[in-house]
């Protein structure tokens, strides 16, 4: 049976952030169901042990994340949530108490980028490492604080503040030194901050960037967005390279049908046969 490294289930499309960096949803907004939710679950269980909470939205503002959270532990899942942070408080007892967590992906940049809340820097900063560390001290659960618009590292003076918070909160020196090199640094055990590039997110309207190239779409992860749409990966958040439906297809099926063995072999022959892959930025930057 096929299995997969990551399936990243969408449980909502609705950000309570506006960044410059994420398209505009163009999707109805609503939340996946519980039962949905349990659905999904009980389909890609044989397929992965590691779910990601995340394509679009910010999985935090779920009503009933409590359910969600249960439910993927008693599916014997481990879980990935990429949050921008803001209701991280508003949300500790919840994740503190979640058994199934086993990373924290936290969108530092997305205070700099967001273009609809006034927030100030250092208290969403404060607020967002003081709840990290009581997760990770409670759970164990990996925190990696990202930094996502440092193009080339040529932006780094930008996040001068940034980076001198995070020294006095945990003790290190020359984190802009550090990160400049590995591109990440070691806070603490199990706590990292990590930077990175922007990418263009892929998009019919977009022009070719490539016809050769390989991606890791289909044969590491798989995507469902919050109506049950299948899709190759986290990117495509419009799915616009429909499989199939999780909540009405076999995902078995989907799997074998012709057009997801074609991107396959595809991405196995260097070839980039889809149009949205042709024009997908992240593949480009992560020569994936």
């Amino acid at each position: 049976m096929k299995r997969f490294k990551r399936v990243y289930i969408e449980i909502t499309n609705i950000c309570n952030y506006n960044c410059d960096f994420c398209p505009t949803n163009k999707r109805e907004l609503v939340q996946m169901s519980v039962d949905n939710f349990e659905c999904v679950l009980k389909k890609m269980s044989p397929y992965t042990d590691f779910i990601y909470l995340h394509v679009k939205g910010e999985p935090l503002l779920h009503e009933h994340l409590q359910d969600i959270l249960d439910l993927t532990y008693r599916y014997n899942m481990k879980v990935n949530i990429v949050t921008n942070g803001s209701l991280l408080k508003e949300k500790e007892d919840i994740l503190v108490n979640a058994k199934s967590l086993r990373q924290l992906n936290i969108s530092v940049h997305s205070v700099r980028h967001n273009k609809t809340k006034n927030i100030v820097q250092e208290d969403y900063l404060n607020s967002i490492v003081d709840v990290s560390n009581i997760i990770n001290k409670e759970t164990g659960a990996y925190i990696s604080y990202r930094l996502w618009d440092l193009k080339d590292t040529k932006n780094v003076d930008e996040y001068e503040k940034v980076f001198n918070f995070f020294e006095k909160k945990y003790d290190i020196e020359n984190i802009k030194n550090i990160i400049t090199k590995k591109r990440y640094v070691q806070l603490h055990k199990n706590i990292f901050l990590n930077i990175d590039t922007i990418f263009t997110w892929p998009s019919m309207n977009n022009d070719i960037l490539s016809i050769e190239g390989s991606c890791y779409g289909l044969i590491d992860q798989i995507a469902i967005l919050v109506d049950g749409s299948i899709v190759p990966c986290c990117l495509d958040q419009e799915g616009n390279i429909l499989l199939g439906n999780i909540f009405k297809d076999d995902i078995g099926e989907v799997l074998k049908s012709k057009q997801v063995l074609d991107i396959i072999q595809g991405f196995r022959r260097n070839k980039l046969i889809n149009p949205l892959c042709q024009r997908c930025g992240f593949r480009e930057n992560k020569r994936s």
